[in-house]
């Protein structure tokens, strides 16, 4: 066999042995691996067999589709449960001075979501925001993650290292929900917050989560990603932008 037939062929068979891996541990984890950007997660895989001290991605399989506790470790590596509203006063500003302003002028109590919440400091945030503002009562706060103990930890009541009021956690509720694949939460939201998820998602799952996000909006409400993280086409959702990483639905 000529010398470059022979290394497209092993090509191949490595490209085929790393796919059929994905799929494995697509169904061992639960999560949709080919929805996240390659090299994220073959970083991941290839972290996840060195700290469970495997020796190889076969064993990482058999792991997770066994032990619990390693299909949590691994789901969290994959997933990368990240909130940090309160270290980025910027967009705290931004909601608190001209995007909550303008949504809270069509309606006297407000929805909002936060789409991978994580352990809920970003929501929680948000509910402090509402109470000194005067729009807390009445509004309707949900939180959702992939992570079931990102929602434990969220239940908590946490803002950082700061409790939270029990007046303000009444007001905040917790769901586990896949953006991907489960149903949307019922109901227009006016504010939808959804940072440090699309960063990790390949190019096409990316535009389908803001796609469902867009749905998700009442006519006015807006969206907030994170730094560095921006909707393809906004104009194709009837987004319009209305701040850095921020969106707004056509009215």
């Amino acid at each position: 066999m000529p010398i470059k037939e022979a290394m497209a062929t092993a090509a191949a068979a490595v490209a085929a042995a790393a796919t059929d891996a994905i799929v494995e541990l697509s169904h061992a984890s639960g999560l949709d691996l080919p929805a996240y950007r390659a090299d994220h997660v073959a970083r991941r895989i290839q972290r996840a067999v060195e700290l469970e001290k495997l020796s190889s991605v076969a064993e990482l399989v058999l792991k997770v589709r066994a032990d619990d506790a390693a299909r949590d470790r691994f789901r969290s590596a994959i997933a990368v449960p990240v909130s940090s509203l309160m270290r980025e006063r910027d967009e705290l500003e931004l909601l608190e001075r001209r995007l909550l302003p303008a949504v809270a002028a069509r309606r006297a109590s407000l929805r909002v979501w936060s789409a991978g919440c994580a352990d809920g400091a970003e929501l929680y945030e948000l509910a402090l925001l509402l109470e000194r503002d005067g729009r807390l009562e009445g509004s309707y706060l949900l939180g959702s993650d992939i992570l079931v103990d990102r929602i434990a930890a969220a239940l908590l009541g946490r803002c950082g290292k700061v409790e939270v009021p029990a007046r303000v956690r009444a007001r905040a509720r917790f769901e586990h929900r896949d953006l991907l694949r489960d149903p949307l939460p019922p109901g227009l939201f006016d504010v939808v917050v959804c940072r440090h998820v699309v960063t990790y998602l390949a190019e096409e799952a990316r535009d389908r989560l803001c796609e469902r996000l867009a749905d998700a909006l009442a006519p006015g409400g807006v969206l907030l990603l994170g730094h560095g993280e921006r909707v393809s086409d906004p104009a194709a959702l009837g987004l319009e932008p209305a701040g850095p990483h921020a969106y707004r639905l056509a009215a």
